[in-house]
């Protein structure tokens, strides 16, 4: 067991003194890999609720800053959109392109700047399941 103990400490000592920021031996768990990420990128993860993930539920995402739209206004924004760009937008939504989704944002015309700053609030949280929902939803109105 020392060597094992011994081969773990030079191959993590081997892999920071090339430049490494840090170093997980295997098996690891992906929890510790993400608080690796976390504290060497300084990012803090948003997690979406449960309930948002099974459907689109009201108030289920904290959207109350002014600047947004509620997710039943954000359906109704959404079911004014023409039904090409709704597609459009979900395609890029399960294909986790935020980039797409950014250029279909930039798209919209100037009436929709709440549509415009709740999808790119969307878009930076990676909320990609949320958009999937609400382009469902919208599409089977």
């Amino acid at each position: 067991m020392r060597g094992i103990i011994s081969l773990i400490d030079s191959t993590r000592i081997a892999a920071l003194s090339a430049g490494c920021d840090d170093f997980v031996r295997k098996p690891f768990r992906v929890e510790v890999i993400f608080e690796k990420i976390a504290k060497h990128l300084g990012v803090r993860y948003l997690y979406s609720s449960p309930q948002w993930r099974n459907g689109v539920e009201e108030n289920s995402l904290d959207l109350s800053q002014p600047s947004r739209l509620q997710p039943d206004e954000l359906r109704e924004a959404l079911a004014a959109m023409s039904p090409k760009w709704v597609e459009q937008l979900h395609q890029a939504a399960l294909k986790v392109n935020g980039k797409e989704i950014l250029t279909l944002v930039e798209q919209l015309p100037q009436p929709n700047d709440y549509l415009a700053n709740t999808l790119t609030y969307l878009v930076n949280n990676f909320c990609f399941e949320e958009i999937i929902a609400l382009t469902q939803q919208v599409a089977r109105e």
